[in-house]
């Protein structure tokens, strides 16, 4: 059977974003850090503002990074200049586009960020890191839908961990796509619980789970990632990673050929 997300890696892209692809970048924050403050130029006074409220240097830093390297590459896809990219913002917050057929997401976590692009298919996408200590049952209680707290539960106490970020990596991911964001009910729908197989949107109250579709990975280590897609149709995925990034075992490795997002 076809799997859900047909998927390469490649240093740089080989091609623009055409119909029917989804390309996902995988990049380190703190190697880029350097040069901030050559990057800081190429924001709009919008995102200077922001930068500079942050209280920490480190994660004003960061998201001076994520933003220019943001604009950088939707440039890039749409042939223009980074400082001729505009946004806008929906009521729950989302970031896109002021016109164009390309939709985007992004996420970041300590020093890693990824960014998602697809077009005219709206997507959300979550990275986490999953060696952090914390009351995962007691959470998942609250946050969770009850069929995958039970599931969750059930699962041997050395796996709950990574179970727990499967899951909310998926759940992030599609609060994400949806466009909803936190506003969704976090209860109102059901992804797998199973860290060891694929991901996947299994219940949407009052909706389709046939119009969505979703991927996970560990691109390291002590990490997840989540990407989810509306679209009806598979989408061939690209991973792209600069610098420095590495894949472990398990992972897509260079030049594999891996599973399709579907």
């Amino acid at each position: 059977p076809r799997s859900p997300m047909m998927e390469s890696t490649k240093r740089t892209p080989c091609s623009l974003l055409g119909q029917g692809e989804l390309h996902l970048w995988i990049f380190e924050l703190g190697v880029m850090s350097r040069y901030q403050p050559v990057f800081e130029n190429l924001l709009s006074p919008e995102e200077t503002q922001r930068a500079h409220s942050f209280r920490f240097e480190r994660d004003r830093e960061h998201f001076i990074v994520r933003r220019v390297i943001l604009r950088r590459l939707l440039a890039r896809y749409m042939r223009t200049e980074p400082g001729r990219i505009t946004y806008r913002t929906n009521r729950y917050g989302k970031l896109s586009l002021e016109s164009g057929p390309i939709r985007f997401n992004c996420s970041h976590s300590q020093d890693w960020g990824v960014i998602a692009l697809t077009l005219e298919h709206e997507i959300g996408v979550d990275l986490e890191k999953t060696d952090l200590p914390g009351e995962y049952l007691q959470i998942a209680e609250r946050y969770f839908s009850a069929r995958e707290f039970e599931e969750l539960r059930l699962l041997p106490s050395g796996s709950q961990a990574d179970a727990f970020f499967h899951v909310s990596t998926q759940k992030e991911a599609f609060i994400k796509a949806s466009g909803e964001g936190l506003s969704h009910p976090l209860k109102d729908f059901s992804v797998s619980t199973n860290p060891s197989r694929p991901g996947g949107l299994l219940w949407l109250k009052d909706g389709d789970v046939s119009a969505w579709r979703m991927v996970t990975r560990e691109p390291m280590e002590g990490w997840r990632l989540a990407v989810c897609v509306k679209s009806e149709l598979p989408l061939d995925m690209q991973v792209f990673q600069p610098g420095k990034f590495r894949l472990t075992a398990g992972s897509c490795s260079p030049g594999a050929r891996g599973l399709i997002l579907g």
